[in-house]
């Protein structure tokens, strides 16, 4: 491993370690239960199996703060007679990231080690091109490893870092974001609150379709009925380019800063505006990033109860959904001098929440 100056690097690795397929987020909720523990008034779950850090006093009006804790994966869908996994994706995946990438298969047993590779010469890959070879000789070898059809697959090819500033690894999408739940904690626990602040490490945010993506905020957001919600998780980077067949038009930078989001319907533009002043007057690099709508967790918080006011930040990363997935660490940091500035004045964000517009 390239050496890193980055002191929150081991604690770091240690969340995104963790596996976490939608619908699978154990071992990352009891990473994150302990590292929240020691600094919250009360940790507690859902039965769904959303994560809660509550701070602060225990009555009047919720902020929630959330990140989400599953990663994508794929589904074994079929076993062939000569020993290999076919499968099925979950979330939004592109085979040609999985040539010859080390993945671990989630069997009833434990994890067991494979690689994945796409059979196909030439021509567009498909995710039905994509075979997962675990050592086994036959489908009766497969089924010895404890390996069945429904079993998840996560890339597993660990967290390194590529000079003192760049990290690359796994599950960036959305462990930067519980990274920043878990250093904001800590800050918090120093200070006196004004206003119940309650972190939410959320379930089930990535899918296939919109039938199953976010539920677990939904869930989260109706057991709080929150004031606001501010949300942290990443957005894919476009420095390669930034023309019209490019991934966005605007192009957001990798080292430009944290990502405000900002135009989509289910963002409160006060809030928006709120987290641009904070970023300008604290002179953190930031960079707007434009959506028509957020297709994340806020899409379902925002319509939870009577309407929730949303805003949230984005990690730029590179190569997002693969096996490196890339962002600049003081880009995180930043993030989080941006929200304890932003909850140092709870009561004004509840203000600004309040209005309409």
């Amino acid at each position: 491993m390239t050496s890193t100056t980055w002191s929150g690097f081991e604690e770091y690795s240690r969340i995104a370690a963790a596996f976490g397929p939608p619908g699978m987020e154990g071992g990352v909720r009891k990473v994150m239960g302990a590292l929240l523990q020691p600094y919250a008034r009360a940790v507690e779950t859902d039965r769904m199996g959303n994560l809660y850090a509550v701070m602060g006093p225990d009555h009047g009006p919720i902020v929630m703060l959330g990140a989400h804790m599953d990663e994508v994966a794929l589904v074994v869908s079929a076993v062939t007679e000569s020993g290999f996994l076919r499968v099925m994706p979950q979330g939004l995946l592109r085979a040609r990231d999985f040539v010859l990438q080390p993945v671990s298969v989630l069997a009833r047993d434990g994890p067991v080690q494979g690689i994945a590779d796409v059979a196909r010469q030439g021509g567009e890959y498909a995710i039905s091109d994509i075979l997962v070879d675990v050592g086994a000789r036959s489908a009766k070898g497969v089924g010895e490893l404890g390996i069945l059809p429904g079993d998840r697959v996560c890339f597993a090819p660990g967290t390194r870092a590529l000079g003192p500033e760049v990290i690359i690894g796994k599950a960036a999408d959305d462990r930067v974001g519980l990274y920043v739940l878990a250093a904001v904690a800590r800050e918090l626990a120093r200070a006196d609150l004004s206003a119940k602040v309650v972190l939410v490490c959320t379930v089930q945010e990535e899918g296939v379709d919109t039938f199953v993506a976010w539920g677990g905020a939904q869930v989260a957001a109706n057991r709080l009925d929150p004031a606001l919600f501010l949300g942290i998780d990443t957005v894919e980077s476009c420095d390669h380019d930034n023309g019209p067949g490019s991934p966005a038009h605007s192009r957001i930078g990798l080292a430009d800063g944290v990502g405000i989001l900002r135009g989509a319907q289910d963002l409160h533009p006060g809030l928006v505006d709120h987290l641009l002043s904070r970023a300008r007057s604290r002179g953190l690099r930031h960079q707007i990033v434009p959506l028509a709508a957020t297709a994340a967790d806020y899409t379902r918080v925002s319509r939870a109860r009577q309407g929730v006011p949303c805003a949230g930040l984005a990690i730029p990363i590179r190569h997002p959904h693969s096996g490196s997935e890339m962002f600049l660490w003081r880009t995180v940091e930043d993030a989080i001098e941006l929200i304890l500035g932003v909850l140092g004045e709870p009561q004004e964000l509840l203000r600004i929440g309040a209005e309409l517009h």
